[in-house]
This record gives structure tokens, sequence and C-alpha cells, in this order.
């Protein structure tokens, strides 16, 4: 998406892609337009979506994990490497549902054949408490059932998240901490609990990753809470990206900044 290139229209050394390349990385962001998530409204026509139990093979998300797949394919085979994927909020928990249980393509590749690593920026990766309804009519609860936790063992995973706000139901109206109360009850059935401002932090972490890091100042959107001005504080920004990535670096056994190393291919998933 264009934010992740300009973010709100920012020039373009401002955003995530431009942050990457300073740090030696090949980045490409998954070509997917605001409208194209209309689609995921045709998973009405899926009756086990709309009763709940919908899958990532069915009509509402299929089209994201294809092309998803196909990008990891494509980036691959240029650069001749297996791949890392970045994925932010729901980009994280699609990323899972493309890796799946390790089957890839019809050219008998896997996902770990072509993926390094998967990294999630504030991705909601538990599905509500069973008494809530799950606001991917069961996708989440499918990849959360069917591809549990680190659920590959020859991809590395790590998960980051934030506790920088905490929701506060009675909060000034338009507060990060009033809309973050609602967001959180909306992922984990609990509002006054910490978060990145759309996701508590409890549900951003998959149990076996191998770094599950939680930052106290990031914020989940690239708008600062309440407005829809760029905001210099949230996972992707500059003065951000190193508090995440520098860890996930080294726990990945992925390369290090020093001594200076060639690009490394990366895609950003959402």
């Amino acid at each position: 998406m264009v934010d992740y290139v300009a973010p709100l229209g920012s020039p373009q050394s401002e955003g995530l892609c431009a942050a990457l390349a300073r740090r030696g990385y090949v980045a490409s962001v998954l070509q997917v337009a605001r409208g194209d998530w209309l689609r995921v409204a045709g998973g009405l026509r899926d009756w086990a979506f709309v009763r709940g139990l919908g899958t990532p093979t069915g009509p509402a998300f299929r089209w994201y994990v294809e092309r998803l797949r196909a990008a990891a394919d494509a980036e691959a085979e240029r650069s001749g490497a297996r791949v890392v994927l970045l994925g932010h909020s729901a980009g994280g928990w699609l990323a899972r549902a493309a890796l799946a249980n390790n089957e890839w393509a019809g050219d008998g590749r896997t996902s770990d054949s072509v993926v390094r690593a998967l990294v999630t920026l504030g991705s909601p990766h538990l599905p509500p408490p069973p008494e809530l309804r799950d606001q991917t009519f069961g996708v989440l609860r499918h990849v959360d059932r069917a591809f549990p936790g680190a659920h590959l063992s020859g991809v590395g995973y790590a998960t980051v998240a934030s506790d920088a706000i905490v929701g506060d139901a009675d909060a000034q109206r338009g507060s990060a901490e009033r809309y973050a109360h609602g967001s959180y009850e909306m992922v984990c059935g609990r509002g006054a609990v910490p978060g990145d401002g759309v996701v508590p932090t409890c549900s951003a972490h998959l149990a076996g990753a191998a770094m599950q890091l939680t930052l106290d100042a990031a914020v989940h959107s690239i708008n600062e809470p309440g407005t829809a001005s760029p905001t210099s504080r949230w996972y992707g920004s500059e003065g951000v990206i190193d508090d995440w990535l520098l860890p996930a670096e080294r726990v990945l056994g992925l390369p290090t900044r020093a001594p200076p190393r060639e690009p490394s291919p990366l895609g950003a998933a959402q």
C-alpha cells in the first residue's frame, strides 16, 4: 500500500520502505489498493463465512493469500534468496495464513523454502473469546486453531507489539485512550488493557516465536492517534524501527549492519 511508501502523502524518504532501504534491505510492498479490501465482502456469498466459520481459502481472503504467495515467489526467484515477510496489522495474521501448513505452490516449492522469517508489527494474532463475534468471521480463529503459534519449524517468527496506550472508556471523546478501549474490546474482549491504540498487547504475540518484543512508545497507525497527521511514533517510523529491527536481526540470524552488507530481500505484507 502507498502509505508504506509515502505515508499520508509525506515524502517517500519518510516511508517504511525508505527506512528499510537505508538499513540495507530491498523492500517491496504487496500491491493492495484500499479498494481491494472491498473484496472481503465477497465472503458474504460463502455460507461458512457468514456463519463465522470462514477459512483463508474462502472468497473473502483467498485473493490476498494467493497474491502474497505469488509476490514472495517472484521476489525469491529474482533475488535467489529466501525472503523475510514483514506484516503490519492484518498483514501479519494473513501472512500466517499464507504460510499455512507448508503447502505453497504447484511447482513443488514449500512455504519454508521461499520464506526465511515472518516479522509482524501490531498484528492481532489471537482470536477474540468464543462469546464475542470474530470480526474476521472465523478466519482468524481457523488460522489460530489450524496453524497455532510459530507453526513452521523452518521459518523464524518475531512478533512486535506495544503497550503505549491503555484503553479507557471514560477518557475524553475522540482521545486515543477512548478509541483504544473500543478497539481492544473487539479484539480481546477487554478494553482497559495496554496496547498500541488498536491492537492490545495480549493479542499481538505468538507462542513459540523466537522474539516476542513489546515496545513502550510505539503506536499502531501511521497517523497520530485521533488525527489525520503522520506520526513519528508508529512501528515503521525512522525513530522507532531500530527498536525492533535490531533485536529481530539478532534473534532471527539476519545479516547485521556492521560490517556493511549486501541488501537482503524483504517483502512488506499488507
